[in-house]
């Protein structure tokens, strides 16, 4: 073999092995917001995998992406914002170090967010998912999911959760009994007959208006300070402390309740 020979190959596994070292990132859109984020750091306009797995934050909201294929070469990543694109589906399972997401106002169908057990936070609202499985996000505090189309949605392995706003979905029940760290629940504009919160003594706000719930308990819920519970149809009574009642009356702003709906002492 003479030295061109042997020079052309070895510059040929050169670019080979180089070329094997790019993340493979098949939506143009998003391939241009990494690169106007400086993900590229050598300016070569493609993005390496040790660039990738350096990036520990993304905010590549309104950018008309389709597709995130590529971003599960972000090892480190932290924080993500793709709000207000186009995704159809979203599998962040490789991204182990996430700990806050806003995917909100997309197209999304399909999320996987189940193995990422740091994430802290996740806002989801406005797609069209079906299903949420957050099971293995155990450190999960805030959780939005509203304008949905979710029949069922299951939190009580989610026992560090703070927020749940799963408004304007198709929920038929709510279980919430385990989430003992609940501040604020709002689950207005479903389709539940019963909400068991007797558990969540430290819930600060309560909005659960347009359901079809027939009764309502909180007089074990002695921290709340707001309710909106109007527009239950079928609710009759409200069963609460006196100096919930008193609260009531003094404070009408923050506690909405349809006139004809009862508010009592006796919750026997």
């Amino acid at each position: 073999m003479n030295k061109w020979n042997f020079c052309f190959i070895f510059l040929s596994v050169i670019t080979i092995a180089t070329q094997a070292q790019h993340v493979y990132i098949p939506d143009t859109n998003f391939k241009k917001a990494l690169l106007k984020k400086g993900v590229d750091t050598n300016k070569d306009n493609e993005i390496q995998l040790n660039e990738a797995k350096t990036a520990d934050s993304l905010e590549i909201g309104w950018q008309n992406i389709r597709d995130l294929t590529g971003i599960e070469a972000f090892s480190a990543l932290k924080f993500l914002f793709c709000g207000s694109n186009l995704l159809t589906s979203l599998d962040l399972s490789k991204n182990k170090m996430l700990r806050e997401l806003y995917c909100y106002n997309n197209k999304l169908s399909t999320i996987k967010v189940n193995e990422n057990s740091n994430l802290l936070a996740l806002y989801c609202s406005n797609n069209q998912l079906k299903e949420v499985n957050v099971d293995g996000c155990t450190y999960l505090q805030v959780f939005v999911c509203y304008n949905n189309l979710l029949s069922t949605l299951k939190v009580d392995k989610n026992i560090n959760l703070r927020v749940l706003n799963c408004d304007d979905n198709q929920l038929s029940t709510l279980k919430v009994n385990k989430n003992y760290a609940l501040t604020n629940l709002s689950c207005s504009h479903n389709e539940l007959t019963d909400l068991e919160i007797s558990n969540n003594y430290n819930l600060h706000e309560l909005f659960c208006a347009a359901n079809n719930i027939s009764e309502l308990n909180i007089s074990k819920n002695t921290s709340l300070e707001r309710l909106n519970c109007k527009n239950n149809p079928n609710l009759i009574k409200i069963c609460m402390q006196k100096t919930q009642l008193e609260l009531v009356s003094n404070n009408s702003n923050k506690w909405e309740i349809d006139k004809v709906v009862v508010l009592s002492s006796d919750c026997n």
